[in-house]
């Protein structure tokens, strides 16, 4: 009997083990894409006539935005509507389990006019694939050259940003987004379930 005890703890502290290791490679290669993309993007902005605009929560947007996802019609960002958007890398499994997350964390916000836009820096041919072979659920856009990473100014993946009518509501990075999650749900039931239930 405790043979088996002693054994069966062996198991569980390898298996603890294993997934630790995991993890931490998962976590070292969000570094390494942060790390690329944060480069890039500092290269990028040594042009200051491309980028000049900055955004955060709170800003506005100055202009409406079009984005033109490879799986979808182009969206119109505007003063009106909802729009979250989800920047990540397809390289990145924690942006990936992050993405496919919030999805489903959203479904009562896109069943009541939320709209959900994933963005990469990856190029086209490997978002294609990507968006095949993973059955990716969300419109996903190629931003070629890094002009939304740019305007919201995102610095890793994965990040949120939320737009609601044409105002920047809501902004977190990889580190802050499942400690705010509570805080994008608050923000989503009073401007669209509250809305909602006003008008009926």
């Amino acid at each position: 009997m405790k043979r088996r005890i002693w054994l069966i703890g062996v198991i569980c502290l390898l298996a603890s083990a294993f997934w630790g290791y995991q993890n931490h490679l998962k976590y070292i290669r969000c570094q390494e894409i942060n790390q690329q993309l944060f480069a890039e993007l500092k290269m990028r902005s040594a042009v200051p006539q491309s980028f000049s605009l900055i955004l955060n929560e709170g800003d506005s947007l100055p202009q409406p935005l079009t984005i033109s996802p490879l799986n979808s019609e182009s969206l119109n960002i505007s003063r009106e509507g909802c729009f979250l958007l989800i920047f990540i890398s397809d390289t990145c499994t924690a942006c990936l389990e992050a993405g496919i997350e919030l999805y489903f964390e959203m479904q009562t916000f896109l069943k009541n006019g939320l709209q959900m836009i994933s963005i990469s820096r990856d190029s086209p041919e490997k978002l294609a694939t990507f968006i095949k072979e993973k059955r990716w659920p969300l419109p996903l856009a190629h931003d070629s050259q890094g002009y939304f990473h740019n305007l919201f100014n995102i610095s890793g993946v994965p990040s949120v940003v939320l737009i609601e009518k044409g105002i920047i509501r809501f902004q977190a990075n990889a580190l802050a987004i499942n400690r705010r999650l509570p805080e994008l749900k608050a923000l989503l039931t009073s401007t669209l379930l509250n809305q909602l239930s006003a008008t009926n």
